[in-house]
C-alpha cells in the first residue's frame, strides 16, 4: 500500500528527513482498524519559508527584572523584505522574538527593533539557503546588539532634548511612559542616568543628519539633573 503525506507546515529544515515511527493505524470504508509495519525511505524536504527567534536587547530593558513582562513595554521588531513588507514578531512576556512563516529568498531582510526610548536597531539577515539551486527556508537564532537608552524623542541622538524630557517629567508614575526608561513605573534619576551616561551620541544603526545638541541658552544637564534633588 502507497500512501501519501500531507504536511501541515514547512517548517523542517534537515537537509533530508525520515519519518520516525515505524508503525501505521488505518481505517477502511468498513470502519474496522487495522496497523501495519511502515518503511519510508529518507527524503529531502524543501522549506519555502524561514523561522527567525532570540531576544532583544536594551539597556535599560536588559531582560534581567523578572516581575516586568517585556511583550507590554511597547517593543516592536519586525523583518523587512526588499518591497519594504514588514513582518511582525510575536514577543514573549520573556522579551524572546519569534518570526515564523517568513518566505525564503535570495535577498538579506533587515531586522527592526524599536524599544521605546532606546536607539532604533537595524541588521540585515541573510534567511535563506541554496541546495542544489533551490531557494530553501532556513532557521536562524539572531542574537541583536544591546541598544543604547536615552534616545527619548526617537531622532536618533541623545542630546539635551532628551534630558529636557525626563527632568520635566520628574517624580512621575504610570505604566508605559517615555521617559521612564527602564518601565519601573517612576520617571526618576535611573532613567537621567542613561542620557547622562550616553550623552551626545549617534545612534549606530541608521545614517542620520541630526546632531546632538549639547545645551540651549537655558538648559545644561547639569541644570536638569537639579530636577532630581
Amino acid at each position: 500500500m502507497d500512501i501519501t503525506l500531507k504536511v501541515v507546515d514547512d517548517h523542517n529544515y534537515m537537509v533530508e528527513s525520515t519519518f520516525y515511527y515505524q508503525e501505521s493505524l488505518y481505517q477502511t470504508s468498513s470502519s474496522s482498524k487495522s496497523s501495519l509495519q511502515t518503511f519510508a525511505e529518507r527524503f529531502k524536504f524543501i522549506s519555502q519559508h524561514s523561522w527567525v527567534e532570540g531576544y532583544y536587547h536594551g539597556e535599560a530593558v536588559n531582560l534581567d527584572n523578572y516581575d516586568l513582562d517585556y511583550s507590554k513595554i511597547g517593543t516592536k521588531a519586525y523583518l523587512v523584505d526588499k518591497n519594504d513588507k514588514k513582518y511582525p514578531a510575536d514577543i514573549s512576556e520573556s522579551g524572546y522574538m519569534t518570526f515564523t512563516d517568513i518566505p525564503a529568498a535570495k535577498e538579506d531582510y533587515t531586522l527592526i527593533v524599536d524599544i521605546p526610548s532606546h536607539f532604533l536597531y537595524s541588521e540585515k539577515l541573510t534567511l535563506s539557503r541554496t541546495i542544489d539551486g533551490k531557494v530553501q527556508g532556513n532557521f536562524y537564532t539572531v542574537y541583536t546588539d544591546t541598544v543604547a537608552a536615552g534616545d527619548v524623542n526617537g531622532d536618533h541622538v541623545i542630546d539635551i532634548y532628551d534630558a529636557k524630557l525626563i527632568a520635566n517629567n520628574a517624580g512621575i508614575s504610570g505604566d508605559r511612559l517615555k521617559e521612564d526608561l527602564n518601565k519601573d513605573g517612576v520617571v526618576d534619576i535611573i532613567d537621567f542616568n542613561f542620557v547622562e551616561k550616553n550623552f551626545m551620541s549617534i545612534n549606530p544603526y541608521f545614517p542620520t543628519s541630526n546632531k546632538p545638541v549639547e545645551k540651549t541658552k537655558n538648559l545644561t544637564l547639569e541644570e536638569l539633573k537639579k530636577s532630581f534633588n
